[in-house]
């Protein structure tokens, strides 16, 4: 997992018992060697010999939509489910019968809604909204363990869920059993799994095979399923969650239409649609609290993508006003104009300037960092589109608040350098787009103001440091709204303010 590196204690771990576990473990630091892979276990009934299985729609393949943004949706990955971890091979990666029960319980509790693949791919590749919570849940390696302890706490709860299958192993009883075939049937036509591929033999790395190697892992495993289950089988996941672009393209090729890795965070925010996250079980209340905050109000989450609806744009109207303690000019009502700082050092009362025109709201388009020009792409308005072409400049600003607008609507997105960092990706979300660049951090949400952790989550180095400061917002009623604080403030005042303000939305742009 990319940034989020594990000791080099449970790395040892994981080598010392990957003979026991016969299976994939979440992907682990470099310099690990994979374990040895088992012999291959045929498939014991003949497909002339499968029952016909409920017609189940397939989803053609698509890449991913940036209308999902306006979602922010975890993917759990679980391995084996054991009795309990005191048990002879145990592992950190095992989840314990006890701590599966908690976890279901946990969902329960918070409301979530768990939601199938075929949901979740509809929604990353249409945008179709998912239900408010949604969560969905993978399980790895077809262990006999969650057959035996995870199933009948989902069937008790009704939750759906995935199990992906490497086809070489299904009922081995070498190492931890798996399931076996009667049994991926039953679970297949009982109406809560979908069944998945997780390759043929379980390479180590996906990325490392010659061609022919990967399509006799994508494609030998799929024929394998659709024989035995009677429907087509069109989703994976990679063992040890490791493959690269050449290995995506081949799995496309082989007809599957969702592949998951093993990288933390909301799925939405996946680099393609053959390459999208999941967090593993043990990142449960971070995977929440990164989607939807620490209590009921989710002011403390990480935003969703919003595209807003804009009022026909009216003159200019500035006001001043004291919100939440603070006192601000508010400027509304007008038509949204980006405009570049050029790289010069801005003022906070730079930003209530004169409007070029009556119903012109203006927002500078600068930088939030200490010199240098914007950073992220941006189009300022009548201008050319300028991407972000600094790699370090990507892995930076990944995350925050996007914002995009046409005549029509704004969108506060957050950023993505994988889909948002060209004109052609930007226009697909908004036809005739005007304007975009990268603000500061995100402040306000369906009317309420972030949380300290939610404005720092993802925001600018100095959201402490006490100055003047600019937001961009949108009223309830579609009026884009830029307020410029009087005397200094830290971010998480002017989150307060902006909301109190009549702010629906709102974003740090200075």
């Amino acid at each position: 997992m990319t940034s989020r590196t594990r000791s080099a204690l449970l790395g040892a771990l994981v080598v010392l018992a990957w003979p026991l576990l016969s299976g994939c473990a979440p992907k682990k630091q470099a310099g690990e060697q994979p374990g040895a892979v088992q012999a291959a276990v045929p498939a014991t009934l003949p497909a002339a010999q499968v029952p016909a299985a409920a017609a189940q729609p397939v989803q053609p393949y698509r890449e991913l939509n940036l209308s999902s943004l306006q979602q922010r949706v975890p993917v759990l990955t679980y391995h084996d489910v054991i009795a309990s971890r005191r048990q002879q091979g145990a592992v950190w990666f095992d989840c314990a019968l006890d701590e599966f029960e908690a976890q279901m319980k946990f969902l329960h509790d918070q409301g979530a809604q768990v939601v199938t693949l075929e949901q979740l791919q509809r929604h990353l590749t249409t945008g179709e909204r998912l239900p408010d919570r949604a969560i969905a849940l993978t399980f790895d390696d077809s262990y006999q363990g969650v057959y035996d302890q995870a199933v009948p706490v989902l069937r008790r709860y009704g939750y759906p869920y995935a199990v992906f299958v490497h086809t070489d192993y299904v009922g081995s009883r070498k190492g931890r059993p798996k399931m076996t075939w009667d049994e991926l049937r039953e679970l297949d036509r009982g109406g809560l799994a979908t069944i998945g591929s997780h390759s043929r033999s379980h390479p180590a790395d996906l990325g490392l095979l010659t061609t022919a190697q990967q399509d006799d892992e994508f494609q030998g495993s799929k024929k394998v399923l659709e024989q035995q289950l009677g429907h087509p089988v069109s989703f994976i996941s990679y063992p040890n969650g490791k493959a690269d672009p050449a290995a995506f393209e081949r799995a496309r090729l082989a007809g599957y239409t969702l592949g998951f890795m093993e990288e933390w965070g909301p799925v939405e925010q996946s680099p393609d649609i053959l390459a999208l996250n999941r967090y593993i079980h043990i990142q449960l209340p971070r995977a929440w609290a990164e989607t939807y905050g620490p209590d009921d109000r989710g002011t403390g989450a990480l935003p969703e993508g919003r595209i807003l609806p804009l009022a026909s744009p009216q003159a200019v109207r500035v006001r001043q006003t004291v919100a939440a303690g603070v006192r601000l000019t508010l400027e509304s009502g007008g038509r949204l104009s980006g405009q570049p700082a050029g790289g010069r050092r801005l003022e906070s009362a730079d930003f209530l300037t004169a409007p070029d025109s009556p119903d012109s709201l203006k927002v500078w388009i600068t930088s939030h960092a200490a010199g240098g020009g914007p950073l992220g792409p941006y189009l300022a308005s009548g201008g050319v589109f300028v991407p972000e072409a600094d790699g370090a400049h990507q892995t930076l600003i990944q995350g925050r608040p996007l914002v995009a607008w046409n005549a029509q609507r704004l969108a506060l997105l957050p950023f993505s350098a994988e889909t948002m960092n060209t004109p052609i990706q930007l226009e697909a979300l908004l036809p005739g787009l005007q304007g975009t660049f990268v603000a500061g951090a995100w402040l306000v949400q369906n009317g309420q103001a972030m949380s300290s952790a939610g404005v720092l989550a993802t925001g600018t180095s100095d959201l402490r440091t006490p100055r003047r400061r600019v937001f961009l917002g949108v009223t309830a009623a579609g009026e884009v709204l830029l307020g410029v604080s009087a005397g200094a403030v830290n971010a998480r005042q002017l989150a307060l303010a902006a909301a109190a303000a009549g702010a629906q939305d709102a974003v740090l742009v200075y």
